[in-house]
């Protein structure tokens, strides 16, 4: 099938165990063309390792807030999602994220004697409306914007970068990392190279399987994800028994898989944004009698656990954030165990898994943390901030970006999840697969 064909719109919801959260991970107000408040980076050297960078950055957000003044009244956070259209319920959860730290802020008085304010921008489900609703953004003088999600994000990044509103997109587009060509944009979500790395690795030194095929939609995102693996597969020596692309919406897998068993494969690495056929190949898989790993991203645990055995489901592995996971002798961090219970008190928000409400609420506090430090609202000096100081959030520690990669994450901050393992008292918490 041709690596080109049926260009859909991403519906990237990266699911962990019922959680939306990337695959597949990303905003605040004043003039669009270059800030008002021109004052100087205040930068630390940047911190080693995730206990240090909240330490440091809690200190900086106690010591500087104190004595900030802004010179606005209100910060206006752009938000481009699919407020309408087929991807709102899904997406819906992301901008819970945004919303529940603005409101934490402004309980608090807001920042700098300013109130933080959520401005929308509706895509509609479609990526025809990515541009608009940025450049829509832009007129309305806002500094930073959460978004786009998916695939789709980076259709924002000109528009954005244009007006020097910082971008935390949540795709593992590539080019939302480059710094040179898109210096205020950020990719708030690992990358390709790192969940493919991470899953070739697991077969190969963990259950020491080297005929590995590999699946992925016929998308952006599936153009984007599937040549990486085959890439990182060669680096070490590996070809795919089967590469192979398929349409979204494939309602029968039987033929794709025989060809897998015809093969001799011993594993298939999965890529796919999230709907329905993830399930659908797991249901085809039990037709043929065909139990070998599967792994990689789209699995929803809530949906595939009542419908599928158990036993089955135990080789069954999803790619997600190492925070969302647990081990026999290790539970889950204690920071994220407390975000799970803010959220229930904050009216049930994560019912799709707070892998999908927690990026933008990070990335907000993130830039808080620059706006603190830098005593500002300067786009330059909040992004030169960033680059140097990490950030230690909910979801990961935010420790990879540098001057030239907009990467906010080290691979050692994902890890595999057993779908197998899945409870609803504990979503979107898993089982980290064996041996990680």
């Amino acid at each position: 099938m041709s690596a080109r064909q049926n260009r859909r719109f991403s519906r990237r919801s990266l699911v962990r165990g019922g959680s939306v959260g990337a695959g597949l991970l990303g905003l605040i107000a004043i003039a669009c063309g270059g800030n008002d408040d021109k004052t100087s980076s205040a930068t630390t050297p940047r911190a080693s390792g995730a206990a240090n960078a909240g330490t440091q950055t809690a200190a900086i957000q106690a010591t500087g807030a104190a004595d900030l003044k802004l010179n606005t009244n209100e910060v206006g956070i752009g938000f481009i999602s699919s407020f309408t259209g087929p991807l709102a319920p899904i997406y819906a959860e992301f901008v819970a994220g945004a919303k529940l730290a603005i409101d934490e802020i402004n309980q608090k008085g807001g920042l700098g004697g300013a109130q933080f304010k959520l401005i929308e921008a509706d895509d509609q489900s479609n990526p025809a409306q990515v541009t608009a609703a940025a450049l829509g953004l832009v007129d309305k003088k806002i500094s930073f914007c959460c978004g786009p999600i998916g695939s789709n994000a980076i259709s924002a990044s000109p528009a954005l970068n244009q007006g020097k509103i910082i971008q935390a997109g949540y795709s593992d587009n590539p080019e939302l990392a480059n710094a040179s060509k898109f210096p205020y944009t950020f990719r708030f979500v690992w990358s390709p190279e790192q969940s493919s790395k991470l899953l070739v690795d697991y077969y190969t030194k963990q259950l020491n399987i080297d005929k590995i095929a590999v699946l992925g939609e016929n998308t952006v995102y599936g153009q984007t994800d599937l040549p990486t693996t085959t890439k990182y597969m060669e680096s070490v020596g590996l070809k795919p028994t089967v590469s192979e692309y398929f349409a979204p919406g494939t309602a029968d897998f039987v033929p794709l898989l025989r060809k897998v068993q015809d093969t001799g494969s011993k594993g298939i690495i999965w890529w796919t944004q999230g709907g329905p056929e993830a399930n659908t190949v797991i249901r085809n898989m039990g037709d043929i009698n065909m139990n070998i790993p599967i792994a990689g991203i789209g699995f929803s645990a809530g949906q595939l656990k009542p419908n599928i055995p158990g036993d089955r489901l135990n080789n069954v592995f999803s790619v997600g954030w190492k925070r969302t996971s647990y081990t026999a002798t290790e539970p889950a961090p204690e920071k994220y165990l407390a975000w799970q219970k803010k959220l229930e008190a904050a009216g049930g928000l994560g019912k799709l898994g707070s892998g999908g409400t927690a990026p933008f609420y990070d990335f907000i506090n993130y830039v808080v943390a620059g706006i603190t430090a830098t005593k500002g609202l300067d786009s330059k000096a909040i992004v030169e901030y960033m680059q140097k100081t990490p950030y230690d959030g909910v979801l990961a520690n935010y420790s990879a970006i540098t001057d030239k990669d907009h990467s906010t994450t080290k691979e050692d901050q994902i890890t595999l999840g057993v779908i197998g393992s899945y409870e609803e008292a504990k979503r979107p918490l898993l089982l980290r697969a064996k041996g990680l």
